[in-house]
């Protein structure tokens, strides 16, 4: 399966972090994530993030549209022995509110 590209930097960072299941909790939980201690999965974690775009067009004075986003990633590593590998799962969801 192809990541997009947000999935790739998100996997890349998880990768990055310690390769321990106690580390990288603790990590993603500092970034907000909230993990599942009681997991089978060595990692079990979900990152969820909302935003909201505006386009403007220049000499316009309001927003031409605004958007909501939600990306919702869903985080895991079966084991936490090398080779360490986290499966990143993005949802993402758009609603165009203008």
């Amino acid at each position: 399966m192809k990541l997009c590209p947000v999935e790739r930097e998100v996997a890349v960072l998880v990768n990055s972090l310690p390769h321990n299941r106690r580390e990288i909790t603790e990590a993603l939980t500092a970034l907000g994530a909230t993990c599942d201690r009681d997991s089978a999965k060595a990692i079990d974690c979900i990152y969820n993030k909302r935003t909201r775009s505006f386009y403007w067009v220049i000499g316009e004075p309001t927003p031409r549209a605004t958007r909501d986003d939600t990306f919702l990633f869903n985080i895991t590593a079966d084991n936490d022995n090398e080779p360490f590998g986290a499966k990143v799962e993005l949802e993402r969801t758009t609603e165009e509110i203008k």
